[in-house]
């Protein structure tokens, strides 16, 4: 039975409540130190505070005592590429996918790690699989537009930003987006939108 109080660590983690989820962690690995997954979330806060390097080693010690592995894979990709180690990140994304991830989280960072190393092509599938796993998620939304923005892929473009702003009208970086993939005309533009904004 997972632990609860990993649950509530992943909670905090996800609103950035940093020190009470190292707590957290920290408690659980005192209690069983054979546990992957208070390792997997340690590395998930070290990689918020970009020491990628540590963060790496957390996700493989997880993933040696059992953590699950596509999650912390997809995580090394993502703390890899940001380390500027490509092709590293790459294999690790690739050893992710091997895994068959089906949570969104999972399915968006193998999506960045792509579009990270410049393969947007690459990227949209995974995107896509995360936006239907998440549908009301306009981060994954977001992400996704950028990807098909960069493909060339602008009438997708268009209407993945719409979508974002629809389920997060604050999401100005999408806005910046339309703007970018629309044509502006006198008639035809987003500056009642970018005015509001």
């Amino acid at each position: 039975m997972p632990d609860p109080s990993l649950s509530e660590a992943r909670i905090l983690l996800a609103k950035r409540a940093y020190r009470e989820a190292h707590a957290l962690c920290t408690a659980a690995l005192k209690a069983n130190p054979s546990l992957g997954e208070p390792l997997f979330l340690l590395g998930v806060l070290a990689a918020d505070h970009d020491n990628h390097a540590k963060a790496i080693e957390l996700y493989d010690r997880a993933i040696a005592q059992g953590s699950e592995p596509s999650e912390a894979l997809a995580c090394k990709a993502r703390s890899l590429i940001a380390l500027n180690r490509r092709e590293d990140a790459l294999a690790a994304a690739g050893a992710a996918a091997a895994h068959a991830p089906s949570s969104p989280e999972t399915l968006d960072t193998i999506g960045v790690v792509y579009s990270r190393a410049g393969l947007h092509d690459r990227a949209l599938p995974w995107y896509g699989r995360a936006a239907h796993a998440a549908p009301k998620s306009a981060h994954i939304r977001y992400n996704q537009a950028v990807a098909l923005q960069f493909a060339g892929k602008m009438d997708a473009a268009r209407t993945a930003y719409e979508a974002c702003l629809a389920l997060d009208p604050s999401e100005t970086r999408a806005l910046t987006g339309l703007v970018q993939v629309s044509k502006q005309t006198e008639e035809a533009n987003q500056l009642s939108r970018l005015e509001a904004a």
